[in-house]
């Protein structure tokens, strides 16, 4: 065969080999690739087991490396940071665990990694490093822990309103707040108070935000004082749905007796609204006992209330005023119902209505003696 037929032959099975020689290589790339995963998942897994086990040096080892693989993997920079932290190497820790925070990635790892942060801030004595690594952290995934670690550590930071928070040491606040976090209670407004009716009892009230039709709802925890930690002791099965646009007005903290040895408290909510010409307000109150670990509500009613309304057209064109308010007081009597003591809503003016227990709180018997005018004040809706 003559040459000039033989390099057009051999061209031909050059160009028809090159597909092939092509996916042998990136199968080659690929089985190689495989390899290195597989490599970095055992090292992953290794690392994982170490940990659980509390052996930190040989997770630390073994992060090692899965990074010589994947040297900017944000999940094994940020359990590697997390490890150093147990072995309180702080200064590799907090490197490793900022190559954590500018690798990015998962917003809920780079969280914890924020998190990890500001624990390692805090061994270090960097309270506002840490303050500021837990808000960070809390701005991409909100977790009670990281709510409660702030709150420990700078309890306005938090979100809370402490100066509300009435009758506490420094060191209570602190620790109230905490755990109110802890509990995912809501930020704000918060209340609290000192129960004189119960030694070293203290009771915090919160509201939910509102709902798409302004419908707040009632938050009540009570904190017992009388040892060297504040504990929770017991809390509301709430929340407690409120009406339209009520607000937290504070407790009402009178000898509301339910037995000889048990008293009602109560939260005090109040309610604007405006008209096209006029306002109104209502003051209502919802009373709760303490049953155990459980707070019960046991009755709400309306106490007091005041509008200033547009009247009737004069020839004039003047317009009168409609005024009208009323007030009432919740009594104690003496003579029981199933144990507990009757009670009795008594409006200025003399209208009086019985309160008696009804199995889990107080029924009144007839009409209420304050709700006697058509004001749309006294509608919750």
């Amino acid at each position: 065969m003559s040459p000039q037929r033989i390099l057009p032959r051999l061209l031909i099975l050059s160009l028809l080999s090159l597909p092939a020689l092509a996916r042998a290589a990136s199968d080659a790339g690929a089985g190689a690739a495989g390899v290195e995963l597989k490599r970095y998942d055992a090292a992953m897994a290794e690392a994982t087991r170490a940990a659980r086990k509390g052996d930190h040096a040989g997770a630390v080892a073994a992060y090692d490396r899965a990074l010589a693989l994947k040297p900017n993997d944000q999940a094994a920079l940020t359990d590697q940071g997390w490890s150093a932290f147990q072995l309180h190497a702080l200064d590799r820790a907090e490197a490793v665990t900022r190559r954590a925070i500018a690798a990015g990635g998962d917003p809920r790892r780079t969280a914890a990694a924020h998190y990890n942060l500001g624990r390692i801030l805090e061994e270090r004595g960097n309270k506002p490093g840490a303050v500021a690594a837990y808000q960070d952290s809390l701005k991409l995934r909100p977790n009670r822990v990281v709510s409660a670690r702030l709150a420990s550590l700078d309890p306005a930071a938090s979100g809370f309103t402490t100066d509300k928070m009435e009758d506490l040491e420094e060191t209570q606040r602190a620790q109230v707040i905490k755990l109110l976090e802890a509990g995912g209670f809501p930020h704000g407004p918060v209340i609290g108070k000192l129960w004189p009716r119960r030694e070293k009892t203290y009771l915090v009230a919160g509201l939910e935000p509102s709902s798409s039709e302004g419908h707040p709802a009632l938050r009540v925890v009570a904190f017992d004082l009388s040892g060297p930690s504040v504990r929770r002791l017991a809390s509301g099965a709430g929340p407690f749905p409120l009406g339209r646009d009520d607000e937290l007005a504070g407790f009402d903290l009178a000898a509301y007796r339910l037995t000889t040895k048990e008293y009602a408290f109560g939260v005090h909510c109040s309610r604007n609204r405006g008209y096209a010409a006029g306002f109104a307000t209502l003051d209502s109150i919802v009373f709760f006992r303490l049953n155990g670990k459980a707070i019960q509500e046991i009755l709400r009613t309306s106490m007091s209330y005041d509008a200033d309304l547009a009247g009737e057209w004069n020839e004039d064109g003047t317009r009168d005023r409609a005024e009208s308010l009323g007030k009432a007081v919740i009594l104690v009597r003496k003579h029981k119902t199933g144990g507990y003591f009757d009670w009795a809503k008594k409006a200025e003016g003399g209208r009086t209505a019985t309160l008696v227990w009804d199995e889990n709180g107080y029924v009144m018997k007839g009409k209420d003696p304050l709700e006697t005018e058509e004001l749309e004040i006294f509608d919750d809706e």
